[in-house]
This record gives C-alpha cells, sequence and structure tokens, in this order.
C-alpha cells in the first residue's frame, strides 16, 4: 500500500501547471493507448477463457484432462518472453508470413507485431487463463438441473448457455476480467518489448532522465552503469591475458616439441627453430 499511497499524495500536491502541461503533452495518448489495450485484451479473453471453460466441463474427449491443466500454462510464460516469440514469428519475412504468403499469395502481409494488434494478441494469449479457471469452477459447481429445464422447454444448447449458464456464472467472469485487466494496466515487459505505449512504459521512459543528474555522472543509474562497465573491462583484460599466456605456451610446445620413442625428428627442428639463425646468416 505505501507505493500506491505515495503516488496519490504526490499526485495530489502536485501543482496545477503540471497537471495541466501533462494533459497537454501525452496523456490522452496515453490513456487512449492504454484504455485500447485493455478493451482488446478483455473481448478475447472473454472469448477464450468461456469457450474454453464451456467445452472442457461439457464435453469428454480423449485429452481433455491433459488440456485441462495446459490451458493453465501460459500463466508461468513471462509476458516479455511471449512478445520476443510473437516478434520472431510475426516479423516481415517471418515464417508466418512466409505460411501465410504461401496459403493467400506473395502480396499478402500480416499484422506488425509492433502494433495495438500485437500488443493486444500477446497480453490475451498471457491472461486468458484468469478468466478460463473462474469460469471453469463456476461452470463445474454450477447446478445443472437450470440447463436440463431449459432443454426440457426446448431451448438448444446456445440459447442454453447464453440465457442460463451465462448469467450466473457473470460474478466470476467479471472477476477474472478484472484481473486480467490489472495485469494488463501493470505490465512492463510486453509492452516495451513491442513499443508500444501505454502508461508504464511511460513512465519507466521518464524515470531514468530523473534519477541521472545534469552534470556528468551525477546520477546513481550513471554511476551503479560505469562502475559495472570498469568492473566488465578489468574481468575482460584478465581473461585476455590468461589467453594469452595460453598461446605462448601451446606456441613452444610446437615449436620444441617432445619426440616419441625418444627420437626428434630432424625435419621438426630444422625449419621452425633455426629458420630465424639461417635468415640471419644469409643476411650477414
Amino acid at each position: 500500500m505505501l507505493p500506491l499511497l505515495y503516488v496519490v499524495v504526490t499526485a495530489m500536491t502536485a501543482e496545477l501547471a503540471v497537471w495541466q502541461r501533462l494533459w497537454n503533452t501525452r496523456v490522452p495518448e496515453l490513456l487512449l493507448n492504454t484504455l485500447a489495450l485493455s478493451i482488446g485484451v478483455t473481448v478475447i479473453n472473454l472469448i477464450l477463457g468461456v469457450s474454453f471453460a464451456w467445452i472442457l466441463t461439457r464435453y469428454t474427449f480423449p485429452g481433455s484432462g491433459v488440456w485441462t491443466w495446459l490451458l493453465i500454462l501460459p500463466l508461468s510464460i513471462p509476458s516479455y518472453v511471449l512478445a520476443y516469440t510473437s516478434t520472431f514469428l510475426l516479423k516481415r519475412g517471418g515464417p508466418v508470413e512466409h505460411l501465410w504468403q504461401n496459403l493467400a499469395g506473395p502480396e499478402a502481409v500480416l499484422f506488425s507485431p509492433f502494433s495495438l494488434t500485437g500488443a493486444v494478441l500477446v497480453l490475451a494469449l498471457n491472461t486468458f487463463p484468469f478468466v478460463y479457471l473462474l469460469a471453469r469452477s463456476a461452470l463445474k459447481n454450477l447446478n445443472v438441473s437450470f440447463e436440463e429445464v431449459a432443454h426440457v422447454t426446448g431451448a438448444g444448447r446456445v440459447t442454453t448457455f447464453i440465457r442460463v449458464s451465462l448469467p450466473l456464472i457473470r460474478p466470476s467472469l467479471i472477476a477474472g476480467l478484472f484481473l486480467a485487466i490489472l495485469y494488463v494496466a501493470s505490465d512492463f515487459g510486453a509492452v516495451s518489448l513491442l513499443r508500444y505505449q501505454t502508461f508504464t512504459y511511460a513512465v519507466y521512459q521518464k524515470l531514468p532522465g530523473q534519477m541521472t543528474g545534469r552534470d556528468g555522472l551525477n546520477g546513481p543509474l550513471d554511476q551503479e552503469y560505469h562502475r559495472d562497465a570498469e568492473c566488465g573491462r578489468e574481468y575482460e583484460q584478465q581473461v585476455a591475458r590468461k589467453q594469452q599466456g595460453r598461446e605462448g605456451r601451446a606456441g613452444l610446445r610446437n615449436r620444441f616439441p617432445v619426440s616419441t620413442g625418444g627420437l626428434i625428428e630432424p625435419a621438426s627442428l630444422s625449419e621452425p627453430a633455426f629458420a630465424d639463425e639461417k635468415d640471419k646468416g644469409a643476411r650477414d
């Protein structure tokens, strides 16, 4: 709670001119980008989470037990890993675009991963298990007699789901979507790799300028960076000296080889060992 309290107090004690300058520069853009990202992720999460939960609780098929747990795995994958994977797969000339051009023609192109669509896709694939888990739990605990009554009255599966099951699991869906939206609003790894401007990314871009000084290396980030750089250079110099020592010892072994069987081959001594002396004698 302390970081949140600090942010609230700092925002409330800021001058009016600061708020006016922020609102006239980047706040509207960042607000629209964050809202668009949250809405897109919410829609995809609702579709994927509810669909998977309904299929796995109402139908039994080979491998359904495995899929029940596999669909939770995206929660264990960091968002920046999914973002990096998507940039590799969806980049210009990438494998997905080659496959798409083979199907739709050489002029067909895909959306760029560095866009709103790419950010929505990555974060939706990373957060839909929130909705899936809560929807699955709600459907498993749902009294199926309500659905059976709807079927007896002549309602189909889709009508029963929309008019009976969906309203009953609505609180679980709202909770799952709320968790997903909070994750999207606080995510930094994916939006930074995809270069999509949100509030978290803008705050990260602003912090280094505030933590560094104006004159030289006055900021803690600059000082820490240069200390790390000095340690890295010293380590590289030590490695280089060790490598030179090993190469020198290897050169001596090649120049004066140890013979096998107690004999030294004359050819191995004639050229390498005395080439410099022959050249010196020829010059004299």
